[in-house]
């Protein structure tokens, strides 16, 4: 069963980190959760399970809350990455997708070969987003 704590104890903790200059990356869902976070001072709020909303649903954030730094976590895999950044996230939180069985004595190389590819897809991201941004458009 999962820890439900108080809101009042995360927005202080948030609080708190913030004004020490410790990043927090709390972790919503909702607008309203994913807002809560970041008005407590969060350096970037995390959408969790991103895969359940897609990255469509980052882009539709983006109207009311245009300055909303989100971080997708919890079902993204890495060819979904380019997406979550072209959407306007700052970056893809990935486990599974990444590490698959490298814990369990996997295959090292194949982890080096999907990390390799995924920090080229995201800077591909990047510099795309970069260059529309440049351009004058919104992600």
């Amino acid at each position: 069963m999962p820890i439900d704590y108080p809101k009042e104890i995360t927005a202080t903790a948030d609080s708190v980190c913030a004004a020490r200059d410790v990043p927090v990356y709390p972790g919503g869902l909702t607008p309203t959760e994913l807002l809560a976070g970041w008005n407590a001072g969060a350096t970037a709020v995390k959408v969790f399970p991103a895969s359940v909303v897609g990255p469509g649903y980052l882009a539709q954030l983006r109207g009311p809350f245009p300055d909303l730094q989100v971080i997708p976590s919890g079902g993204v895999g890495i060819g979904e990455a380019p997406a979550w950044i072209n959407a306007g996230a700052l970056a893809v939180s990935m486990g599974g997708p990444l590490l698959q069985d490298a814990f369990d004595d996997g295959d090292l190389d194949a982890l080096v070969l999907r990390a390799q590819a995924l920090t080229e897809m995201v800077a591909e991201a990047l510099a795309n987003r970069s260059a529309k941004a440049a351009a004058g458009e919104r992600p």
